[in-house]
């Protein structure tokens, strides 16, 4: 079983994520609010971790940011809060980007603060790959 949010594979969400955070190249202003929407929605299994491999070629793929290794981990998702804190606080981004960022930040704070496997969805349903 693939992971999903709804009828979305996870992998999207690490693509998303990934392309957002990890690449010089990356369209701050359109993939930044789509990278948040993730941690807003999914923050629980996005910062609980790829352990189902659903993060395929997401995070297999090299981006010129991201000097760590291949696949999840909390290096790599400590690394996207960082970047978020620097995207928030950028200038020359819309001032919705910026807080795209932000509440990203909040939605990653809260994961950790409640717990992973305590987070509240609003009306998705998620699925994790069973073992």
């Amino acid at each position: 079983m693939v992971g999903k949010v709804g009828e979305i594979p996870l992998e999207w969400g690490y693509e998303c994520i990934s392309n957002a955070l990890e690449r010089n190249d990356a369209t701050l202003d359109f993939e930044i609010p789509a990278a948040a929407e993730w941690f807003l929605n999914a923050g629980r299994i996005i910062c609980d971790g790829d352990d189902g491999g659903e993060g395929g070629r997401a995070l297999k793929q090299k981006n010129d940011l991201w000097k760590g290794g291949e696949g999840w981990s909390p290096e790599r998702r400590d690394y996207w809060e960082v970047r978020m804190k620097e995207i928030g606080g950028m200038d020359g981004l819309r001032q919705d980007t910026r807080d795209a960022a932000k509440k990203a930040i909040e939605a990653m704070k809260a994961v950790e603060k409640t717990g992973y496997e305590s987070v509240e969805w609003i009306g998705l349903e998620c699925a994790r790959p069973s073992n």
